[in-house]
């Protein structure tokens, strides 16, 4: 049997009417609107602390701590939520895959300062009704054992062979009130002990790279592994951090085989990974597929911040250290150029191998237009700072920071002097800043530090 075609009339062009095929239902009109529908509805849920809020004002005033104590519960969630990238993550924050891929989110990063402005309205409006509440429910109490004194003494007056009066006190909200704050404080608790035990990873679910940043110091040892530092770990014990010249020189390694390369994860990392940027319990070779399968950070370069590694604890067998990095690389997603610091945590076991590597933080994140190439000076810091050279990279002389340019190739830093520690701001062009003989800063922060360092020691 032929299909068979539906026919309906509709006006042409001059106003007359026709009789043509009707248009089939591809299917997409509905598609977007159940997108609409699960983005309202992923917006509803994580603005939470606001919808259960402003239920309060359609309850009665005693009655109005249930809407603050549902308000406190949806921000527990809220937090846990950014943590772990479930709703915020797919609308606002972006994601990672199990291949280490980042997808960013349907609405955008930017966005979700809004609902952070929406949760914090909620929870002061929550935990306004709970004192609210408390203060009614303390006033009712002390009225009704007030109502209660009175009639008992009036009772005693009465002649023994009126009716006996009950000596039992009336219900109070005293109980209600006592229910409130034990709810209260368990919410708290479980809080406080949720981020005790997660204080590390709060930021570890906002990676910045797929892969490994590259780091473009030259190379302290061209074997994979310094052979020297290996016979040192294997004779310390467990719980004795490597020295810092031993580990900086390991990590150096680690990031020139990534810039050259030759990065292979068996040679630096263990055969049970317990973290891998945000990928839990991997191996090697997934780190290698990782590594090889980044599309989306292209050309990440890195600077270790002052060459500092700090050690942190030990947990078991494995020693664990932090330090900063200076990432830029080239964003395909955003067609931009990122730059930002990141500060790494990185756990080394007995046998030298990384155990862990995480990202704990990531702040002054930047995109622009052109491209931003790192390159030391060869000389001195102190005199690469004030002699500064245009073919180079200016460094902050204190935090030993990179100073890039703005949009418009212009450098806004700050200044001092020995002869003057008092900390001035100037903005300069790159050719300019080579004829500016002065100590030179990132942030006035950095300035005023190294100025009272100074003065201090004078």
């Amino acid at each position: 049997m032929a299909n068979q075609t539906e026919y309906i009339f509709e006006k042409d062009f001059w106003g007359n009417w026709k009789l043509v095929p009707k248009k089939s239902d591809s299917g997409i009109g509905w598609i977007i609107l159940l997108l609409i529908v699960v983005v309202i509805v992923c917006l509803a849920i994580i603005t939470l602390p606001l919808w259960l809020a402003l239920l309060g004002f359609k309850m009665v005033k005693t009655k109005r701590y249930y809407a603050g104590i549902g308000s406190l519960l949806a921000l527990l969630y809220f937090i846990i939520d950014i943590q772990n990238r479930w709703i915020t993550g797919f609308l606002f924050l972006g994601y990672n895959d199990s291949a280490g891929k980042f997808t960013e989110g349907l609405i955008g990063e930017k966005q979700i300062m809004y609902v952070y402005v929406a949760n914090g309205i909620g929870v002061l409006l929550g935990l306004y009704f709970i004192v609210q509440a408390y203060l009614l429910n303390k006033e009712s109490n002390a009225l009704n054992n007030s109502t209660y004194e009175n009639e008992t003494s009036s009772a005693n007056s009465q002649s023994s062979n009126d009716f006996s009066i009950s000596t039992s006190k009336p219900k109070s909200s005293s109980n209600q009130v006592n229910l409130v704050l034990g709810i209260l404080g368990v919410v708290f608790a479980i809080a406080v002990i949720y981020f005790s035990f997660n204080k590390k990873v709060v930021n570890n679910e906002v990676p910045i790279n797929n892969i490994e940043v590259n780091n473009e110091q030259p190379a302290i040892n061209e074997s994979p592994i310094n052979e020297n530092l290996n016979n040192n770990v294997s004779e310390q014990e467990y719980n004795e951090p490597i020295s810092q010249d031993d580990l900086l020189n390991f990590i150096t390694q680690y990031y020139t085989d990534i810039s050259s390369n030759n990065f292979l994860a068996e040679n630096y990392f263990s055969e049970n990974v317990i973290q891998y940027i945000n990928k839990k319990n991997t191996t090697p070779s997934d780190i290698n597929s990782i590594h090889n399968n980044n599309n989306e950070f292209i050309d990440g370069k890195s600077t270790i911040i002052n060459n500092e590694i700090n050690f942190d604890r030990t947990e078991g067998e494995i020693n664990y250290y932090n330090y900063w990095i200076d990432f830029n690389c080239f964003r395909k997603s955003k067609n931009k150029y990122q730059n930002c610091k990141v500060r790494v945590e990185i756990g080394i076991d007995s046998k030298n191998k990384i155990k862990l590597y995480r990202e704990l933080e990531v702040t002054d994140l930047k995109f622009t237009t052109n491209e931003v190439s790192i390159e030391r000076d060869p000389r001195s810091k102190d005199v690469s700072n004030v002699f500064y050279d245009p073919n180079y990279t200016l460094f902050d002389l204190l935090t030993d920071e990179p100073i890039l340019p703005n949009s418009e190739g212009q450098y806004n830093i700050w200044y001092s002097s020995n002869e003057d520690p008092s900390p001035y701001n100037i903005v300069l062009s790159k050719n300019e800043l080579s004829s500016h003989r002065y100590y030179k800063f990132k942030t006035k922060a950095n300035c005023e530090q190294w100025c009272n360092n100074k003065k201090s020691n004078n």
